[in-house]
């Protein structure tokens, strides 16, 4: 008797052992390897820069300011996010990044409040932490961005304020971005408070933080040993340099 008792001991093991694999298989084969599935492409700004005439100082004298387009350098930019966890009761701050983004922007130096933002594109599929688990969940079951409708979000402008009058170069100022934002089908939106430094005419750096709550945008987080009591608000943030499109 004790010998059939071990056989089928050994046997239940075996199994939980074989049914744990097969579930890790499926885990990793949902959520992919995390590669891009083509070079990302963000939407282009198409408008003629146009010639603004403004008033130059108490001369009464005009000057003539030209809107240039610049667009994202993707090897020089990321995009991060930021949530709360507590792995196995220790507390972490999990930033996931990636440096798969893309956009255009039409900037006035001499009359800042004609430039205009355009869409900007992720590929959220790329994002990386430092654990390939978590990163598997966001990819299979979290962001589900292993599929071909949620690789890619937008973040569409619909409203920019804080602008100043002039703006010196290397010299910082803030402005205010609140626009549309896209997750697993679901838009949202969302405010970002952005640092802007014009480093020269041919370089301009924005740095962006905004919060949104996933909750908001359906998204749940499975109750997995590696993503215990996450919080429930996440932080992104933008960290963008953008250069001339060459004529």
């Amino acid at each position: 008797m004790a010998r059939r008792n071990t056989t089928i001991l050994v046997t239940l093991v075996a199994l939980v052992f074989v049914i744990g694999a097969a579930g890790y298989a499926a885990f990793v084969l949902i959520g992919g390897s995390g590669e891009a599935s083509e070079t990302l492409t963000a939407p282009t700004l198409d408008r003629t820069p146009e010639v603004v005439a403004t008033q130059a100082g108490a001369t009464g004298t005009e000057e003539a300011s030209q809107s240039v387009l610049f667009e994202i350098q993707p090897a020089e930019s990321s995009v991060e996010f930021e949530i709360y966890e507590e792995l196995r009761g220790v507390p972490v701050d999990v930033i996931g990044r990636t440096s798969e983004v893309g956009g255009q922007a039409f900037i006035d130096f001499n009359n800042p409040s004609a430039s205009e933002l355009g869409t900007i594109r992720i590929n959220m599929r790329t994002l990386r932490t430092d654990s390939p688990d978590r990163d598997r969940a966001i990819r299979g079951i979290i962001l589900q961005t292993a599929q071909p409708q949620n690789e890619f979000s937008d973040f569409v402008p619909t409203s920019v304020s804080g602008f100043p009058e002039t703006v010196t170069i290397g010299q910082s100022f803030e402005i205010e971005v609140t626009g549309d934002f896209t997750l697993i089908g679901n838009t949202r939106p969302v405010t970002f408070n952005v640092t802007v430094t014009p480093v020269s005419e041919t370089e301009v750096t924005a740095v962006g933080i905004g919060t949104v709550t996933y909750a908001d945008y359906g998204i749940t987080i499975p109750d997995l040993a590696f993503l215990a009591n996450v919080g429930d608000t996440v932080e992104l943030r933008l960290n963008l340099v953008l250069r001339p499109v060459a004529s």
